[in-house]
């Protein structure tokens, strides 16, 4: 089964005429298989094909059978379960080939970005975050910062003790953040719920009753008992599960803007005329007038006043017109 999916992604690569990624990655959820062939990605001319490991040791293979068909190798630099692929990818993998990425924080992107869609205004509510890993943590942060009073669950409280202070150090918003052990205690009163965990069922139904839930969300996948769910059907409780795509999506987007912005680099002189230009991502000198692609500039973005904002004025106006005609954009 999972030679023929690793031979459709394979197809599928090679018969795009795009650029094509090959995205391998770690998991933390105990219920996953070794191997894992998750859904392929497409944006703009880009395909991202996504396999997620359990161990290494098929590492090294699948990197040899995707090279012929793969632009890129897209490899997890988190570290799971004791899990690392870093190392491998190094040996396996050309520089100019590898790029490291965290799904992890794409995962944190996608669930606060799910969850304001679904409460505009987290002001004054109440939130239980169970499991107090790295996705965890992340997410509490950001619905603290959209005005949130959350709860974050562990099993150890002298840990999440540890990472609330700290978390309580970068906050910027009128939300709050605890460290709390019992699942109960975190879950009454709770607006909205979500697991975390390493897809262990932590979330039991006595939760879900003591709850006044607007949102029920399985991130880790496994993190509401059977109870739990039986329980919310009862009561018409819709339990969401997160789907990475908008996360995964904007990494890519992310990825390829990048990309054009950096190969977009540079700083020259105009012919027959006085005149710098410089590309975003360099400090320009004062000056010198901001473009968007120092090879094929099509839009005048201002003038620099040499330590990283821009001038403002006649003189800048005049500048800036200078430029516009000599590259012929007016």
């Amino acid at each position: 089964m999972i030679d023929d999916a690793l031979q459709r992604l394979f197809d599928l690569l090679k018969e795009h005429r795009g650029t094509r990624i090959l995205c391998l990655a770690t998991t933390a959820n105990l219920n996953n298989p070794s191997i894992l062939i998750g859904s392929p990605r497409i944006s703009g001319d880009f395909l991202a094909g996504n396999v997620i490991l359990r161990e290494t040791s098929s590492f090294r293979g699948l990197v040899e059978k995707f090279a012929p068909v793969v632009d890129c190798f897209f490899v997890d630099c988190e570290r799971k379960s004791g899990v690392s692929l870093v190392e491998c990818a190094r040996t396996a993998i050309h520089p100019d080939r590898l790029h490291f990425f965290k799904p992890n924080d794409f995962t944190v992107e996608a669930a606060d970005e799910w969850i304001a869609g679904r409460i505009a205004d987290l002001t004054r509510t109440r939130s239980a975050v169970i499991g107090a890993g790295n996705i965890g943590s992340k997410l509490a942060l950001r619905l603290a910062e959209r005005g949130s009073d959350v709860k974050l669950v562990g099993r150890n409280l002298r840990v999440v003790k540890e990472i609330v202070r700290g978390l309580g150090h970068i906050l910027r918003g009128c939300g709050t953040i605890a460290p709390c052990v019992s699942v109960l205690d975190a879950c009454k009163g709770a607006n909205v719920i979500v697991g975390c965990t390493q897809g262990v069922p932590a979330i039991d139904e006595v939760a879900i009753s003591v709850s006044a839930p607007s949102i029920l969300l399985d991130i880790g996948n496994g993190c509401f008992s059977s109870s739990a769910i039986s329980a919310a059907q009862r009561n018409q409780l819709m339990i969401e599960v997160l789907s990475p795509t908008a996360g995964w999506e904007g990494s890519l987007h992310r990825y390829i803007t990048t990309r054009e912005l950096q190969h977009g680099m540079g700083r020259r002189k105009l012919r027959d005329s006085e005149v710098w230009i410089v590309s975003r991502g360099i400090l320009g000198h004062e000056g010198d007038v901001l473009v968007d692609s120092i090879s094929n500039p099509t839009r005048v973005i201002g003038v620099c006043n040499g330590s990283g904002d821009l001038l403002y004025g006649e003189g800048a106006e005049i500048k800036t017109k200078i430029a516009e005609t000599s590259l012929g954009l007016i």
